[in-house]
């Protein structure tokens, strides 16, 4: 939920309890100090809960589990802007971004897409298909939504009045025009909503859909998008993309939304082949898979990192030399 400002989930882990296969119980961080409270995750020496974050299960399982907590205040809203591709939701996101310790401190959800992320909350047979009806409603093509956390109203409009400043510095330096898109409160209430349920329609479309969630550095996330949707529409899908900011755009997660029908075998088969290739083309580009399939994505990934995959099974062996514990999406023995 706060990713955009705090980095990965894994990044507000401070310590772990972990019960081995072996039977053993490991403490990590200062929690591995007797008395000691987890406040500090490198503890005594190496930092090893990457072992377990991560492993899909398959190294122990985590039994406790110690994180930041970060303060909740009253004063939010969420303003969106709009623009003709990706490469303008990814620059002027960055531009925004760059204010950290300043107004880019009070982002924590940056997370947009483009228009197809509306029509297939919607079954197919009752909404057109063509951009030129959203265009009307006042949907952009591409957009991206700036969710604001302050502790008081000067705080608030400060922020959303230097994002609109720098709106119109990136429409002067660059030549483009980029818009706000005005939401009703119903939109900005619903979008604030804590857990909201953003999944469920998507299924609407086409009886199922597989979210393909893919982590890219920031400047690369507009040309990932852009073959995602190309590829999508080659396949026959519905191109459907979301794309969120991580820790201030140092990375980026994108995210094809794939509408099928999960009854269909051919449906089935066009989805394996479009992971399949997508899959190639960005570990080509060095993006990395966040939930790897275990028959796409993990024996692809491994075969172009095979030291660090062996390394890993080292680690296996070492953890739970009986084997016992389920390989899990890693795909590890």
């Amino acid at each position: 939920m706060v990713t955009a400002r705090y980095g990965p989930q894994a990044d507000m882990v401070l310590g772990m309890e972990i019960v081995l296969p072996t039977g053993e119980i490991v403490r990590t961080g200062s929690w591995s100090l007797p008395g000691a409270k987890p406040f500090y995750r490198w503890g005594l020496g190496p930092n090893f809960d990457g072992l377990f974050l991560g492993a899909q299960g398959t190294m122990g399982v985590i039994t406790k589990l110690a994180i930041k907590i970060v303060p909740h205040p009253h004063h939010k809203t969420i303003i969106a802007y709009g623009m003709d591709n990706p490469y303008d939701m990814q620059d002027f996101t960055l531009e925004v971004s760059k204010y950290e310790l300043g107004i880019a401190d009070h982002l924590v959800m940056v997370q947009g897409g483009n228009w197809p992320l509306v029509m297939t909350r919607w079954p197919k047979e009752k909404v057109p298909t063509d951009y030129e009806f959203y265009k009307k409603l006042g949907i952009p093509r591409w957009w991206m939504n700036f969710e604001i956390w302050c502790h008081s109203k000067e705080e608030l409009d400060f922020t959303v009045n230097k994002i609109h400043e720098l709106a119109k510095e990136y429409n002067a330096k660059t030549g483009h025009e980029i818009k706000e898109w005005k939401l009703h409160p119903k939109q900005i209430q619903s979008r604030l909503r804590k857990p909201n349920k953003i999944a469920i329609p998507y299924s609407l479309w086409n009886a199922g859909f597989l979210f393909i969630t893919v982590y890219a550095p920031w400047k690369e996330c507009a040309e990932v998008s852009e073959i995602y949707v190309q590829k999508l529409e080659e396949y026959g899908f519905p191109p459907v993309m979301w794309v969120a900011s991580i820790d201030h755009c140092r990375q980026a997660i994108c995210m094809p939304i794939v509408c099928f029908d999960y009854t269909d075998p051919e449906d089935v088969r066009r989805v394996q082949d479009f992971n399949r290739e997508t899959t190639e083309i960005l570990l080509d580009k060095g993006c990395l898979n966040y939930r790897p399939d275990p028959y796409v994505h993990a024996p692809l990934t491994f075969a172009r990192a095979k030291g660090y995959y062996d390394m890993l099974l080292k680690f296996k062996k070492l953890l739970d030399p009986n084997m016992i514990m389920h390989p899990g999406r890693l795909c590890m023995p």
